[in-house]
């Protein structure tokens, strides 16, 4: 495989990743913040608490993801500047055999 596939493979996985982050988080935070029915005030004190920390894991999720998108941006940077050295290169080579003949 050359350089940018594999960059690119990267930048999917990351990206795809932060998705699943995303996800995993917002479900549990869906399964936590439905209230129960009739609580006593100990059950209704534990799901403000189930409910505020669930916020914080998908707030720290939705950040995870921004910073795996953008090290998948530096990867799409990086492999596309990769494939552009490597036509300079291909082009270059092309070139001096032209020339020598």
């Amino acid at each position: 495989m050359r350089r940018i596939h594999l960059f690119f493979a990267a930048a999917v996985a990351l990206d795809l990743t932060a998705v699943v982050l995303i996800l995993i988080a917002f479900a549990d935070y869906a399964g936590t913040s439905i209230p129960p029915q009739d609580p006593t005030p100990a059950v209704a004190a534990a799901q403000a608490a189930a409910v505020e920390q669930t916020s914080a894991r998908l707030l720290q999720a939705v950040v995870a993801s921004a910073v795996l998108g953008a090290v998948a941006t530096l990867f799409i940077v990086l492999g596309t500047r990769a494939r552009r050295r490597e036509r300079a290169a291909a082009a270059e080579s092309v070139g001096t055999v032209l020339q020598r003949q």
